[in-house]
């Protein structure tokens, strides 16, 4: 999606709000931003919710286990 500005065409991202303005950022030929690429693969790296509260805790659990 392209906005017109006052200066020059400015490119927005089809998932976020991130725009061409800001630094070193690329589309994809769908549009979608290299920042919501690499949210995601963090995301699977690092999940939330039920699974990722269930990694914190194991590691909550092992860090007071070695605390003793």
């Amino acid at each position: 999606m392209m906005k017109q500005g006052l200066k020059k065409d400015v490119r927005v991202c089809t998932r976020c709000v991130y725009d061409s303005t800001v630094p070193g950022i690329t589309f994809d030929e769908n549009g979608v931003c290299n920042y919501c690429k690499l949210h995601d693969e963090l995301e699977m790296q690092y999940p939330s919710g039920k699974e990722g509260e269930k990694i914190l805790l194991k590691i909550v659990k092992r860090i007071k286990e070695e605390g003793k």
